[in-house]
């Protein structure tokens, strides 16, 4: 049956928080199987496609555990988290968080970059500050809410959380910490993995004065506590909200 090949993994996000260095690390793991094209978004772009279609991407790794990452998954709405559900309910979820106000001025510049194609030309501090302001962008960084809606409908023990930070503090023990949580052996030859490769940097262009404003007055430090006490990390002194 097709569907026997449906994924025991799905990295659902955050966007700009990690998730395509974690998918290049996992892909190393021999008895890992990712697609070679990241992201592969068929909830939220493909669902007119037959799911078969979907399992059909899996094939090649039939004999070993199946993953995806798509890191705009974060935001599906509660209806196709609860189809996901549906299809696989063991699906492990794996999900990395980044400080807000940076990952959204990541988001901001490849967004006008690499997703609208006009690479190093200026861009206006308005322009920024109206993507910014966005629907899309504020919603992906809505931690809070986004882990809520997961956690509404799969148990939070289906559910790794991390955080960029450890990318570029440990990234050996955030690594292992995630082959341990899909149950894969996680003492390897770690020698061939790009543990210490960036990827998407992005442009160097200093955050204009007036978003870093809006930035600080989207994201205050009680929000951040709050979400902090949520997920069980201290993110006020994570990512310097003291």
């Amino acid at each position: 049956m097709v569907q026997s090949l449906l994924p025991n993994f799905l990295g659902i996000g955050a966007v700009k928080a990690g998730t395509t260095w974690l998918y290049r690390n996992l892909y190393q793991h021999p008895e890992l199987y990712l697609p070679v094209s990241k992201p592969v978004r068929y909830f939220d772009r493909h669902l007119d496609k037959p799911i078969d279609a979907y399992c059909a991407i899996f094939r090649p790794g039939a004999d070993r555990l199946r993953g995806e990452f798509s890191a705009s998954y974060s935001v599906l709405p509660i209806e196709t988290i609860k189809y996901i559900h549906q299809l696989m309910p063991q699906v492990k979820l794996i999900f990395l968080m980044r400080e807000p106000k940076a990952r959204a001025w990541s988001e901001a510049k490849m967004e006008f970059s690499v997703v609208r194609g006009l690479g190093n030309q200026k861009i206006s501090d308005e322009e920024y500050c109206d993507f910014i302001s966005s629907e899309q962008c504020r919603s992906r960084g809505d931690y809070s809410t986004i882990l809520r809606n997961w956690m509404s409908v799969f148990p939070k023990s289906q559910i790794f959380l991390g955080l960029i930070d450890d990318v570029r503090e440990r990234p050996e023990e955030l690594l292992m910490q995630v082959f341990e949580f899909l149950s894969v052996p996680s003492k390897l030859d770690y020698s061939a993995f790009p543990l210490h490769r960036k990827v998407f940097e992005g442009l160097a262009v200093d955050i204009p004065d007036r978003c870093r404003q809006l930035l600080d007055d989207m994201y205050k430090a009680d929000e951040i506590n709050n979400l902090g006490d949520f997920v069980g990390m201290n993110l006020v002194r994570r990512w310097g909200y003291e």
